[in-house]
């Protein structure tokens, strides 16, 4: 889908003229889009699918049922708590940002006014290191109550408890199509919107409630729109054309960081964009980007603007051989999440975030990010602290 909506822009600049005008801009030079990067391109997707394929043999048969495998009713209990920690210190970050501000009335006015000056505010505002991930770990709750309602009738959930799951699902997708509005983290509210659903289709084991599919599809397109208008009120265009404009260029942009550093040889900076979770959690990122200074100035025209996709991401780590060997582990890992998936609630939910990064694969490398590992760390912690709590039932009703 990527190379097709790229190809129709790029074979027509005079249908899209302002996304050509973005691609001028950013300095996108589309003799990087030829056939020598896009065979090299292939041939890392092709390894990344060798791997997934080449662990199959040695998994067991899929267990014929979803196990019991954690207690129902306190994992549901958990997420709830755990969710409304993460709700609150999001809540808690904007309302210190409104006080600095002058109150909410003044800083919703900001944000309708100047969306990037609100941003910019909120970044200075931030709590503590770290708080990020506490808004980006809501899909990792969300899919995992959306995995216990996907259960629920198999598991005996309380009516109380599938409530429960309900006003998590809710809360949490009200709370990611506002937050881009002023942060620009559509990529998160696409990573909940996926991840829970595809966690739902894992625990059924089919495609449920398929109407949510064009659902999600234009709630994610009207936050887009939304976003758009009030970050480019100084562009006399409709907010839709400035929208269209705004993703089409995102997705030939990705696409360029694809292919332009495969167009030949490139410093390499040995895990530098595949490995940045663990530099993140070791707090060790800053020491790694001062030191590695001078590949990072290299490889940064390879970039148009945003982040190296899976593909490009390890080859410019690793090289091709280097970046052959992590896309054929990456591939094995997610082989082996799709087949735990089918056994258990925690391998369910885990690979409803892998999902999302196979989805975003060709825009950016999700196994790398922190947002993705801590929201597995999120998923792992609540469920095996359920299977070794004591039930605490919340009162079955029929």
């Amino acid at each position: 889908m990527t190379g097709i909506v790229a190809a129709i822009v790029i074979a027509d600049p005079e249908s899209y003229p302002l996304t050509h005008f973005f691609v001028l801009k950013h300095h996108l030079d589309l003799s990087a889009f030829n056939w020598s990067a896009g065979i090299r391109l292939a041939l890392l997707m092709a390894v990344f699918l060798a791997g997934y394929c080449a662990i199959g043999p040695a998994l067991h048969a899929h267990a014929s049922e979803l196990p019991r495998d954690v207690d129902p009713e306190t994992a549901v209990r958990l997420i709830w708590r755990v969710n409304l920690v993460f709700l609150a210190v999001t809540a808690a970050w904007f309302v210190v940002t409104a006080v600095h501000t002058g109150g909410i009335g003044a800083f919703l006015r900001l944000i309708k006014q100047d969306a990037y000056s609100a941003r910019e505010i909120l970044l200075e505002n931030k709590l503590f290191t770290g708080m990020r991930l506490f808004y980006a770990a809501l899909p990792a709750t969300g899919c995992l109550a959306a995995g216990l309602l996907a259960a629920g009738p198999a598991l005996g959930l309380s009516r109380r408890a599938q409530n429960t799951c309900i006003a998590v699902v809710l809360m949490n997708l009200v709370v990611l199509l506002v937050l881009p509005l002023v942060m620009s983290q559509r990529l998160i509210l696409l990573q909940y919107v996926l991840s829970t659903y595809a966690t739902a289709c894992i625990v059924q084991r089919r495609l449920v409630a398929i109407i949510l599919i064009p659902v999600a599809i234009a709630l994610f397109l009207l936050t887009w729109v939304v976003h758009e208008a009030l970050t480019n009120p100084e562009v006399h265009r409709s907010a839709t054309d400035i929208a269209g404009a705004k993703l089409s260029f995102y997705i030939v942009n990705d696409l360029w960081n694809s292919f332009r550093p495969l167009n030949g040889t490139t410093t390499h900076t040995f895990g530098l964009f595949s490995l940045q979770f663990a530099m993140f959690f070791s707090l060790s990122d800053a020491f790694f980007y001062d030191f590695m200074t001078d590949q990072l100035i290299a490889v940064d025209p390879l970039r148009g603007g945003g982040e190296f996709s899976l593909f490009s991401a390890s080859y410019v780590d690793f090289g091709l051989i280097g970046g052959a060997v992590y896309l054929a582990i990456v591939g094995g890992m997610v082989r082996f999440s799709f087949h735990r998936a089918t056994e258990s609630l925690a391998w369910a939910a885990i690979y409803g975030q892998c999902a999302v990064a196979l989805v975003l694969s060709v825009h950016v490398n999700f196994f790398a990010s922190q947002d993705f590992v801590f929201a597995i760390m999120v998923i792992a912690a609540i469920l095996i602290r359920a299977q070794n709590t004591v039930p605490e039932v919340w009162g079955r009703d029929a």
